[in-house]
């Protein structure tokens, strides 16, 4: 009798090893894109969490507060006159899902790109300009929505949005924050 192994053998083997590896290709592959999705989601809740809280520092000052919804942009202008010089921090909605904020007629400092990071899979944090999808639709601004009431009572909802194109082509993080702001003052 020879010792060693049979053809038949060596393949039933070679199979079993190859549904092994597959399927812990798969599971590995699971686990990375779940890990990439739960980042991602993690980004967006804290640029809007950021860009909230921005919003909330001014308007606790704030002794005049506007808001106009147009077909290309929303503008909420806060403007504080208790100090000299006045202060009017002016936050505007791109329908292309750009947030600006200018202080004073200044330099207008986006939100929602991502200018230092070139290795990203993703791409920039955006207003959610579309209810349906993270698509780039010519819808209004509507990732920032404001209704001034009485005493400057200023209810916030702010949507941001996130695709990435290597985690799953149909993935897209989405958040949606709601605030009621007064300022200080009432």
């Amino acid at each position: 009798m020879r010792k060693g192994f049979t053809l038949i053998e060596i393949i039933v083997v070679i199979a079993v090893f190859g549904v092994l590896m597959l399927a812990g290709t798969s599971f590995l592959i699971s686990v990375i894109r779940n890990a990439n999705q739960v980042r991602i989601q993690n980004d967006v809740r804290q640029t809007a969490s950021q860009i909230m809280e921005d919003i909330a520092s001014e308007m606790r000052s704030a002794t005049d507060v506007t808001f106009s919804s147009g077909l290309t942009q929303n503008v909420l202008t806060i403007t504080n006159t208790t100090i000299v010089p006045s202060r009017t921090v002016v936050y505007t909605a791109y329908n292309t899902g750009k947030l600006t904020k200018t202080v004073n007629s200044g330099a207008p400092l986006d939100f929602t790109s991502d200018n230092n990071d070139t290795t990203s899979q993703s791409e920039a944090v955006v207003l959610d300009t579309s209810a349906v999808s993270c698509d780039d639709s010519l819808h209004a601004a509507k990732g920032l929505q404001v209704v001034v009431g009485t005493n400057l009572a200023t209810d916030i909802t702010l949507t941001l949005q996130q695709a990435t194109k290597y985690v799953t082509p149909d993935f897209c993080a989405r958040i949606q924050l709601k605030n009621t702001l007064v300022p200080r003052r009432y």
